[in-house]
């Protein structure tokens, strides 16, 4: 017996969608239907306007959420769940999730960032199976799940004693505020974009956000010993698609990182219109190589997904018991 999810990740850069099928014997996908996102920059938005996101673009994303629906009717779904992560934990954010359930019927949670951890690390293990990789086979190395979005990033592995996790609250969105408003001294009320960006600009920025995170847990510097297969996530305008565009190889270190860095300064939205989101390249760009030289992180590849909504079809505690 099977059944059609529908599952939603509403985060802070983008609202995405994907419609699977689901063997409820064995809690295996075994059909996709439809997985896709839509740009909402509702974190952009949050620190835009101070601590809210404004009416039209939560007006923006209820939109978005109703098409979904649509689309996923029209696949057959017939269950519904959905996460709304980092800036929807603003308890005054969370008021709008509460009138999408509402309206929409969609079951969406506002989760923690743990769990947005442990969503990611089934959604590698979704995507790698998808691809004909088990990512619990027994290695010499250890899989490591990196997942970072418009707010917040969690890197995440699972062991005998359970999910292990180490988290910050940086992201794409945050990271380019930071360098507009910050480094560069515009009004980003005026102007969101942090090019043209020097090197200078560059640097300070990666010095900034290394002086907020904290160091690696103990736990993944005992794994690192061993050796990591770091599994990075993300869909189509995420930070690790974003470098593995820039550095023209899916599988990136910090090096490569900073070598594409040299060449994507000093260059315009327009120069740099080839790549997702030109206004947000060099931030990103700095957060990915900061956090894997934090981190300690010598390799990582990236996994192309929509969000974590692939971990969240096969996540059981967000779907109805299924009847024996």
């Amino acid at each position: 017996m099977s059944v059609i999810r529908a599952a939603f990740d509403v985060g802070s850069g983008s609202t995405k969608l994907t419609v699977g099928q689901i063997e409820l014997a064995t809690g295996h996908l075994t059909k996709v239907f439809f997985s896709e996102e839509r740009v909402v920059e509702v974190g952009k938005s949050f620190r835009h306007h101070k601590e809210f996101i404004a009416p039209e673009m939560l007006e923006l994303c209820r939109n978005k959420l109703t098409e979904f629906k649509s689309i996923a009717l029209s696949h057959g779904a017939t269950q519904w769940a959905g996460v709304a992560t980092a800036v929807f934990r603003e308890k005054s954010n969370g008021k709008f999730i509460e009138d999408i359930n509402s309206k929409l019927g969609l079951n969406l949670r506002v989760v923690s960032q743990t769990a947005e951890a442990e969503l990611g690390y089934a959604t590698a293990v979704a995507v790698k199976a998808v691809e004909g990789v088990d990512a619990n086979e027994q290695s010499d190395r250890h899989t490591v799940v990196w997942d970072s979005g418009g707010a917040s990033f969690q890197i995440a592995t699972k062991t005998d004693d359970g999910l292990l996790t180490a988290e910050g609250q940086w992201g794409s969105s945050s990271a380019t505020h930071t360098m507009v408003a910050q480094i560069q001294g515009k009004d980003f009320t005026q102007t969101e974009s942090a090019n043209p960006g020097t090197m200078e600009h560059v640097h300070k920025l990666i010095s900034h956000i290394q002086s907020h995170l904290q160091p690696p847990p103990a736990w993944l510097i005992e794994m690192q010993k061993e050796g990591l297969d770091v599994v990075a996530i993300g869909g189509d305008t995420s930070m690790h698609k974003l470098v593995s565009l820039a550095t023209r190889n899916p599988t990136f270190t910090p090096e490569t990182i900073m070598e594409a860095l040299e060449m994507l300064a000093d260059k315009s939205d327009e120069e740099l219109s080839y790549l997702p989101q030109p206004d947000q390249v060099l931030p990103k760009m700095c957060l990915a190589y900061v956090t894997m030289k934090t981190m300690n992180i010598k390799e990582a590849r990236h996994y192309q997904c929509t969000g974590n909504t692939l971990g969240l079809l096969i996540t059981d505690s967000f779907w109805p018991i299924a009847e024996t």
